[in-house]
């Protein structure tokens, strides 16, 4: 049987974890992480450290609230991975937060997004 994948929940019965296993390599008490591997203890979730300009440098959940889910799924919006950026907004992106400073007029327009 193939494991439900969780990185806090253990799997509750023998399981194949390894999508490439033809036995049960996972047993009851153990944890099939998200990324497919067979461990002892549940994973350990951070939240990010938010930065415009500084990628994450290791998986984490980029949400100030850290409510909800702690297993650090790659299709939950707050995922964030290692290369990527907590923005300090609190949003997760793939590319350095690039802003242009608006010049202040009370007659002319800023003539660009700012």
């Amino acid at each position: 049987t193939r494991c439900t994948t969780s990185d806090t929940t253990a799997t509750g019965a023998d399981c194949r974890c390894d999508t490439s296993s033809t036995t049960n390599d996972c047993t009851a008490d153990k944890f099939c992480w998200v990324d497919r591997t067979c461990n002892n203890a549940a994973k350990q979730v951070t939240r990010c450290t938010t930065s415009d300009t500084t990628a994450t440098g290791a998986d984490c959940l980029c949400d100030k609230r850290m409510g909800g889910s702690t297993d650090l799924d790659r299709n939950d919006p707050d995922y964030c991975a290692e290369d990527e950026f907590c923005w300090s907004d609190y949003t997760c992106h793939r590319h350095v937060y690039a802003f242009t400073r608006c010049t202040t007029s009370d007659t002319t327009a800023t003539g660009a997004d700012c």
